[in-house]
Parts: structure tokens; C-alpha cells; sequence
């Protein structure tokens, strides 16, 4: 019966790394499934090995003298590292310092596992299994953050790790008295891939019809905002690009509606940035700008996928105000006009330098470039549509702060567009109304 139970087990683990992996091959935007195919490949090995199935067998020094018992902790430190990258990957906050530390040494604990000493090993057995318990109890905590927030589908995940504590604290404390038994880990393996694996599955179905629905919501906002000239025009917004990204989070609602929802997320950022029409005038927090300019980004990217844009900023990021508007079409205009389609290596950067009585704009890239008295044409008039966001982002500088652009650039070496804006541009603008 254990020999039954232990082949299942070992199928299992097998059969769902596989599964995993393929789906991340098909949809890379799913970074968690990727940990979880390791974490089965990780249990594939881990529970081929006879101490997965009886725990008690760690104060056994015959038995643990072989190369199985450090085969078996070297994959149980591993178990640590993706369950915790797991956790990090479906947590909504930023991943603490902490947790790559902990990382770090469930790495070298794996290392360190390959060559322990007999008399080590049962205190390494113990140190892990409390690195595990960790990383377990902290998918919990964020699956249960998740279902809170509305995604019932993290329910699952949730079960399979309380599940997994309770089987390990019994293991660990029966293997502690050293009572012989039959591990719970491995009894309940199948159960716990099962639930893990059904997560999955509920997320790639539900991440299809998100995407879908929101992909009709914003096509019909697009109609819209496409009889209403004024509208495009105030915002600069071009329709091409609108349908263009429509276009492209239909054909990935196919083949990969991981990327699909995150296409239509940065979407909506745009549209949400490029509507508030009540901003137009006036000026918006540099975060807002660097958010739909990575939301603008973000869809160009998977158009070209060699397309590389850096960002230099100071860090934190400043506190400051600019006009709207002012610099997601200075990158958009570097995209579609910089580069040419057998160009190898196109790379786009945006750099903020603090000057201490104004900061420094600057957008290049590495394009083909142009001479001078076209790049000077650019801010003289409405010549065509492609100068268009150039003017009027160089007319609207001028109107609030007396600067406009400065284009710099060289046939075959690239273009650089930049602009200046005062460290309190609310304070500026006041004093410029009321004449000081």
C-alpha cells in the first residue's frame, strides 16, 4: 500500500510540473505557475527518496549516512525558495528586503545540504522544515488577502497550503519523538497538486473572460471618444494605436490571456490618464505621467519585443509637477519614428535630472536620427500628423514656463527631445497669474 501510494505521489508531482511548465512556455506572463512547476519538480525528486516517507528514519545515523538523505534536504531547501517566490509573485505589495534574504539562505542551505555531515543533517532536517512552514504559512496569508479582495479562486491555494502546515508540523513533531509513521506529506501530495492545479486552471479560464469583457468595454469607450474629434485632438490620443492595441489584446485573448489582462490593465491606465480632460490646461503629478508612460510602454513591448526602454530616475522618485501629456508622446514619437524594422537593438530612455532651480526632461533614443533643419521643423508648425504631439507639447511649454523643446539629433546616431520645468511649477504658474 505505501509502495502504491508513494508511486501515485511521485506520477503526480511528476505529471503537474509538466502541466505547469507548459503553460508557462504558452503564457510567460504567468510568472507564478513557473515557481509551481519547479516546487513539482522540486516534490518529483524530494519524494523519491525514503526519508520523504518516513520522517522518524532522520535519527536512523545508518540510514542517513547515504547520499539520498542530502539529496533529500537539498530539495526540500529548494521546495523553500519557489514556495516563497510563490508567495512573493500573488502578494499586492512590494516583495521586502527580508524576503530575498530568506532566499539567500534556503540557496545556501541547498548547498550546504549536499555536503552536511551525518551528525548535521538532523538539525538541518528540522531548520529547514521551519523555512518551509514559513513560506507555506505566507501563501496562506496572501491567498486569504486575494479571496478577500474578490479572487475566490485563490481559495484553492490557500487549502492546499493549510493543508500542507498541518501534514508537516505532524511529520516534524512525530519525527521529533521519534515515532516511526507513514509521512502525511507524502499521503496527502496528490491532494495538495490537485488543489494547486485547479488554481491554475480557474485563473487561465478567468483571465479569458476579464480580458474579454474588459476588451468590449473599451472598445465601445473608443467608439465613443472616436466621434469626438475635439476629444482626440485635446488629448492627442491617436485611434490607430487605440484599435492597433484592441487588435493585439484580441489575438492574445487566444494565445496568451495572461498578457491579454495585463495589456488591457495598462490600456485602461492610458485611457484613464489621457481622458481626465479636466487636467488638460493645467499639471499633473510626474507620477502620473511616468504611469501612462509605462502603461503606454508596456503595449509597444509586446508589439517589439526587442524594443528596450530604460528609465533613469532619482530615487525616490521627485515630487514634482509637469504639463499632461508631455512625455508618454515624446517616447510614442521615438517608437514610431526613430526606428526602422531591422534595427537590432532599439532602445528608448527617459532620464529626470534635479538641477537645483529646475529639473531636466530628456527622451532618446538610438534611432536613425535626423538633420537639423528637420529636427528644427518639428516645433515650427502643423506640417503633419507626426509633428503634431511634437507642437503642441512645445507650444504648451512655452505658454506655461517661457521654454519650450530642445531637439538634438544626428542621422544615424539617434534624436534626443528634451524640456525644463521649475522644482514648484503650482507655485510658479501662480506667481506668473498674478504678475510677480
Amino acid at each position: 500500500m505505501i509502495t502504491i501510494v508513494r508511486a501515485f505521489c511521485v506520477v503526480s508531482c511528476l505529471i503537474s510540473g509538466i502541466y505547469a511548465s507548459i503553460i508557462f512556455y504558452y503564457f510567460r506572463n504567468a510568472k507564478r505557475t513557473a515557481c509551481f512547476a519547479v516546487l513539482c519538480l522540486c516534490l518529483f525528486f524530494n519524494t523519491n527518496i525514503g526519508l520523504a516517507v518516513y520522517p522518524s528514519y532522520i535519527h536512523n545515523a545508518a540510514y542517513m549516512a547515504g547520499v539520498s538523505s542530502n539529496a533529500f534536504l537539498s530539495t526540500l531547501a529548494l521546495c523553500c525558495i519557489f514556495t516563497n517566490l510563490y508567495a512573493s509573485l500573488i502578494s499586492s505589495k512590494k516583495e521586502a528586503v527580508f524576503q530575498k534574504y530568506y532566499n539567500s539562505l534556503a540557496l545556501l542551505m541547498a548547498a550546504f545540504s549536499l555536503v552536511v555531515p551525518t551528525s548535521y543533517e538532523c538539525l538541518v532536517y528540522y531548520l529547514l522544515y521551519a523555512l518551509y512552514l514559513y513560506a507555506c504559512v505566507r501563501v496562506i496569508i496572501h491567498s486569504c488577502i486575494r479571496t478577500k479582495a474578490g479572487d475566490k479562486t485563490y481559495h484553492y491555494p490557500a487549502f492546499a497550503y493549510i493543508l500542507m502546515v498541518i501534514c508537516s508540523v505532524s511529520d516534524t513533531v512525530m519525527a521529533a519523538f521519534n515515532i516511526e509513521h507513514v509521512s502525511l506529506v507524502t499521503f496527502f501530495m496528490p491532494v495538495f497538486l490537485i488543489l494547486h492545479g485547479t488554481e491554475s486552471a480557474l485563473q487561465y479560464g478567468n483571465s479569458i473572460k476579464k480580458t474579454q469583457k474588459l476588451s468590449a468595454s473599451l472598445s465601445d469607450t473608443i467608439e465613443r471618444i472616436n466621434h469626438s474629434n475635439n476629444a482626440l485632438m485635446c488629448t492627442q490620443m491617436k485611434s490607430e494605436f487605440l484599435y492597433r492595441s484592441l487588435d493585439l489584446i484580441s489575438k492574445k485573448c487566444d494565445e496568451d490571456p495572461f498578457t491579454a489582462e495585463d495589456l488591457t490593465v495598462s490600456l485602461s491606465k492610458y485611457l484613464r490618464h489621457t481622458l481626465n480632460f479636466q487636467q488638460l490646461q493645467g499639471i499633473v503629478p510626474l507620477s502620473n505621467e511616468i504611469e501612462l508612460t509605462k502603461a503606454f510602454v508596456s503595449i509597444e513591448k509586446e508589439r517589439y519585443p526587442k524594443l528596450k526602454v530604460e528609465y533613469k530616475f532619482p530615487d525616490p522618485l521627485p515630487d514634482f509637477h509637469i504639463p499632461p501629456l508631455s512625455i508618454q508622446p515624446l517616447v510614442e514619437n521615438a517608437i514610431e519614428h526613430g526606428f526602422t524594422e531591422d534595427m537590432p537593438e532599439p532602445k528608448v530612455t527617459l532620464t529626470i535630472i534635479p538641477y537645483r532651480d529646475y529639473y531636466h526632461i530628456d527622451v532618446s533614443d538610438n534611432g536613425s536620427g535626423m538633420d537639423e533643419d528637420v529636427a528644427a521643423s518639428l516645433t515650427d508648425s502643423l506640417n503633419d500628423s507626426a509633428r503634431i504631439g511634437i507642437y503642441n507639447i512645445h507650444t504648451r511649454l512655452i505658454n506655461l514656463f517661457g521654454k519650450g523643446l530642445v531637439i538634438q539629433s544626428a542621422p544615424g546616431v539617434g534624436t534626443s527631445v528634451s524640456f525644463v520645468v521649475p522644482p514648484d511649477a503650482e507655485a510658479y504658474l501662480r506667481e506668473k497669474e498674478a504678475g510677480v
